[in-house]
């Protein structure tokens, strides 16, 4: 095997570590969701904690072996390799609420133990994490398509796959929109029968 070869082997096992970081944080937020007790929303972050150690280092190794292979070939004028680092770019700049919103929701559930309150719970839903997850999805996915069918008009492809996840991903923000309209709108309903 040259090393031409190896480098599109490690390539192609970084994009399976891209994937494999997606579906440990996936993981992670239904652990988070479902989870009845501090110490059950405790576990559930700490699986998170390895979509660092997974994501990391694949996308150290994605970045270096496609710069590689780019500059082997003489492949940097083609569309379909020139969206890949702006694309994995915004892919992190994606990643920046859900972070912050793990990092809060880890420090509501750090110190204490037992039942989660139902207020607490309701926290344990963060819309926005879903949503940057589903936006960062479709970007991945956009890329694997990008470098298997290597599209002559690499830019529109990937923008069709940022439209399809900018759409999927504000799914549970306009549901989380109209519940609370709708619990709103119920609250004045029942406050306007008391009186």
């Amino acid at each position: 095997m040259n090393t031409y070869s190896s480098v599109v082997f490690l390539h192609v096992i970084a994009a399976i570590g891209l994937f494999a970081a997606l579906v440990i944080e996936w993981m992670s937020l239904r652990l988070l969701q479902r989870s009845a007790s501090y110490e059950q929303g405790r576990e559930s972050m700490a699986v998170w904690g390895l979509v660092a150690k997974v994501g990391g280092p694949a996308t150290l190794v994605a970045l270096a072996s496609g710069i590689y292979l780019a500059r082997t070939i003489g492949a940097w004028n083609l569309s379909w390799v020139a969206v890949a680092i702006p694309t994995m770019i915004v892919i992190a700049i994606a990643g920046v609420p859900s972070a912050r919103i793990r990092k809060r929701l880890a420090n509501l559930i750090a110190e204490n133990a037992g039942r989660l309150p139902d207020e607490l719970r309701t926290q344990l839903t963060p819309r926005t994490w879903t949503a940057s997850l589903r936006v960062r999805t479709a970007l991945l996915l956009g890329l694997v398509y990008e470098m298997t069918a290597k599209p002559t008009e690499g830019v529109v492809a990937i923008v069709a796959f940022a439209v399809l996840g900018l759409a999927w991903g504000a799914m549970p923000l306009r549901n989380a929109a109209s519940a609370s309209v709708t619990g709103s709108a119920a609250s004045r309903s029942a406050e306007a029968t008391r009186h």
